[in-house]
């Protein structure tokens, strides 16, 4: 439920991109500014103190705290009467939600072992993908007959409620529960515990592949209404409604499929956490580029579903190494390395860039600009494919030498 409002939150405002951007006349370039780039930037400052507070203290309480103040400051985006106004409260909105990402990841990294981590962060990762099918299809519906501002209140209001049920039933779990001997690592720096995890070839490339693969994901995920609402003249409840059945439903199922299939191809050998992300987005490139160039409205979406399955396979994978890797309380950090820069290069510049190209080849194309726009960011996914198999080849050394770390301290 977390994972539901954090996306729901963080996404409708890329759904609500063309009712704002009419109100508070703006461009396609500001409004990819205000839809990833402030968003990412201050979600990826506070990533990192987060994620040290998590690892030394109550993940829960911290997780519920962020949770009633991003649902606060979703509210208030409804309510912003400017630019400056809409600006602060999605600062605040991406500042507050770093709670929801690494603490969340750290925590259930205690509940399951690491045979079962991918099943489990891609089920929460799942949830957050059905957050963004709320935002879709309730958030779409309700913009077209009530307005965006009252779509923005309906999203903000369940979390305040939510944030006091979390805070009053999870239960915080003992810590590296499921790593019998492993020494703590309580006096390591943020610096000692970076240097760590990027020291280890496999966390690295997998990092870059995730980012890449996040800046061609997110960048055309916010743009995708508006590309339905102009190139297919869809109003904006019936774009909401096709992304919601045929794009974010199969990417939650998606998501979920993946991370079981990691977890059962990884006990014969652990490259496939790292296979998979490479093989699921080379499947999905040819389903997406045909949604996008496709003249028939009809002939296009069919291809929506099987892009949005095979695309999401990049997610659970690389969520259960990220635990695996890391020692007991690196766990928090080593989720908010991978979600910064993810959020930075995805979040950040992927709306960003493709409000950039649409201005750029508006003059020339016109609505049909944002179709070229989608097509060239959605091939860098191809680029992040390629860090995927670049961090399976030495995948199993690192974890083997995680496994003798953890050997010699139990032997200790």
């Amino acid at each position: 439920m977390v994972a539901i409002f954090n996306t729901t939150d963080a996404f409708l405002f890329g759904l609500l991109m063309e009712p704002i951007k009419q109100d508070l006349a703006l461009s396609d370039a500001w409004m990819g500014f205000l839809a990833g780039f402030i968003f990412s930037i201050s979600s990826s400052l506070a990533g990192i103190p987060v994620a040290y507070w998590a690892d030394r203290g109550s993940r829960r309480s911290i997780v519920a705290g962020g949770l009633f103040f991003w649902s606060l400051l979703t509210i208030a985006c409804g309510a912003a009467q400017s630019t400056l106004q809409m600006t602060l409260a999605r600062m605040g909105v991406g500042i507050t939600q770093a709670t929801g990402g690494a603490p969340s990841h750290a925590l259930l990294s205690d509940y399951f072992p690491p045979q079962q981590r991918g099943m489990a962060l891609g089920t929460m990762a799942a949830g957050g993908t059905l957050g963004i099918f709320l935002a879709m299809l309730i958030g779409a519906w309700i913009a077209e007959y009530h307005g965006w501002r009252i779509a923005f209140l309906v999203a903000g209001l369940p979390g305040i409620i939510l944030a006091i049920v979390v805070r009053t039933t999870i239960t915080e779990p003992p810590r590296g529960q499921y790593d019998s001997g492993e020494t703590s690592d309580d006096t390591l720096s943020v610096w000692t515990t970076l240097r760590f995890l990027f020291g280890l070839r496999s966390y690295r490339h997998m990092v870059i592949a995730g980012s890449l693969q996040s800046f061609a994901g997110i960048g055309a995920a916010v743009w995708s209404t508006a590309f339905l609402m102009r190139v297919h003249d869809m109003s904006i409840g019936v774009a909401g409604t096709t992304l919601a059945f045929l794009d974010t439903a199969f990417a939650a199922l998606g998501i979920m499929l993946w991370g079981i299939v990691a977890d059962r191809l990884g006990l014969r050998d652990s490259r496939w956490y790292q296979w998979i992300p490479a093989l699921g987005t080379l499947l999905s490139l040819p389903f997406y580029l045909l949604f996008l160039l496709l003249p028939g409205t009809d002939a296009a979406i069919v291809f929506l579903a099987p892009s949005a399955l095979f695309f999401a396979a990049w997610i659970a994978p690389s969520h259960a190494l990220a635990q695996s890797l890391a020692k007991q309380r690196m766990r928090a950090m080593s989720s908010a390395a991978m979600l910064l820069l993810q959020s930075l290069i995805g979040m950040g510049l992927g709306p960003l860039a493709v409000g950039l190209l649409n201005d750029l080849l508006s003059p020339l194309l016109g609505d049909e600009a944002i179709r070229y726009s989608l097509v060239i960011i959605t091939l860098v996914s191809l680029w992040g494919a390629m860090h995927n198999l670049i961090s399976a080849r030495t995948l199993r050394q690192d974890l083997n030498h995680q496994a003798k770390i953890k050997k010699l301290s139990t032997n200790q």
